[in-house]
């Protein structure tokens, strides 16, 4: 059973050596801390020459500003546009690809940097484009970076010296239509993550494939280790309630099994060839202290997918805008004012906001018509877990 999340074009990548080695919306943010604004109200003009006041005006809290990137290297200003036509072999444009909400609003909130560039973007998990895709996240924890590393080892990465910072890198040497690399590098905290090819230029290989890509990566690894690359501090919402810190607290398995009406339910781990990189899993999601649970039955005919971002509610609308796109989407008033829901051919998802908190519920059951019964029981229920 397959989690409902957009595949991106690492996954393809990492699946072929995967075969061989099986086993991967939203960045901390702006400086600035958002205060409640307030309005005056203004003395009116009364009779007998006295003075009375105006109506009093209910102070009206500002909206939650959006988090943004804490990088201040713009894309363009990482990769300059010859040296990545000089990598590639051709001119590749920039390129803004499909939204995945849960890796958007992940990575956006804890103030990462991602940059595309394709020239033939649909076609890039075919292998079938010059491309280079980017992410680079900062404040990434030893511990953290500790408990990725093997995992890029069994995705086909190895340890090399030809990238800058602690790095791991792969190739496929030998493809006649070119080649594609795949690097993972942490220097300071910085953790840079990527994937490029070049459909002209074949190597025999990987080492060689590795070398010449290094032209383009090690300056980007050289100014992720400047000081000034990040700014501080992270962006914090203010309005967010705390939330529980593991899959257990929020939502036992046990309670799962009766909510749902099934058996053996159990966490099957997260698909992590199912992300967009393995820097989002292993990075963003725990830099921010997210929750993101995949449980299933135990004959894995059921699934269920629990997560919620803390602070995450400055993202409703954009969450709102990817949901309403979708079969079946309707609002959830029992939820209350910011809640949806839709159904799709994998699952039944429910989105709300919950304590200044970004909440979400994915179900698949063997019986499609229970799912949204369940999922909103479920979503029920981890309301009692978070504050509002």
């Amino acid at each position: 059973m397959t989690k409902a999340r957009q595949h991106s074009r690492i996954t393809t990548i990492i699946s072929t050596v995967a075969a061989v080695a099986t086993v991967l919306a939203l960045s901390a943010c702006a400086p600035t801390a958002h205060n409640a604004g307030t309005t005056h109200a203004h003395a009116g003009s009364g009779n007998g020459g006295g003075s009375v006041p105006g109506p009093k005006l209910t102070p009206k809290p500002k909206p939650l500003a959006a988090p943004v990137t804490r990088v201040t290297k713009t894309c363009t200003g990482l990769v300059p546009a010859p040296a990545l036509t000089t990598s590639v072999g051709v001119t590749v444009p920039v390129v803004t690809p499909p939204a995945d909400l849960e890796a958007d609003v992940t990575f956006i909130q804890d103030g990462a940097l991602t940059c595309n560039w394709s020239d033939n973007y649909p076609n890039d998990r075919q292998l079938s484009s010059n491309h280079l895709a980017l992410w680079v996240l900062p404040d990434v924890p030893t511990a953290s970076w500790a408990t990725a590393t093997p995992t890029l080892v069994l995705a086909g990465e190895a340890k090399t010296s030809l990238i800058a910072g602690d790095a791991y890198g792969w190739c496929n040497p030998g493809q006649p239509s070119g080649i594609v690399c795949q690097v993972d590098t942490r220097v300071g905290t910085t953790w840079l993550s990527m994937e490029v090819e070049s459909l002209s230029k074949p190597f025999t290989t990987n080492d060689a494939g590795l070398t010449h890509f290094a032209a383009l990566i090690n300056p980007m690894v050289a100014a992720a280790g400047n000081a000034s690359f990040v700014t501080e501090p992270k962006w914090t919402n203010p309005a967010a309630t705390a939330i529980p810190a593991t899959c257990d607290a929020l939502i036992p398995d046990p309670e799962i099994d009766t909510l749902a009406g099934v058996t053996g339910v159990d966490s099957i781990g997260p698909d992590l060839f199912d992300q967009p990189s393995l820097a989002e899993y292993w990075g963003a999601e725990t830099n921010i202290g997210e929750v993101a649970c995949d449980l299933a039955s135990a004959d894995q005919a059921n699934a269920f997918f629990p997560m919620v971002v803390p602070g995450g509610s400055w993202a409703w609308s954009r969450t709102v805008a990817a949901d309403s796109s979708q079969p079946g989407y309707t609002t959830v008033p029992s939820l209350g004012t910011q809640a949806v829901e839709y159904t799709d051919e994998n699952s039944t998802t429910l989105d709300w906001v919950r304590g200044g908190n970004l909440c979400r519920i994915s179900v698949t059951l063997a019986t499609r018509s229970k799912e949204p019964a369940v999922a909103l029981a479920l979503a029920t229920y981890m309301n009692t877990k978070i504050p509002s």
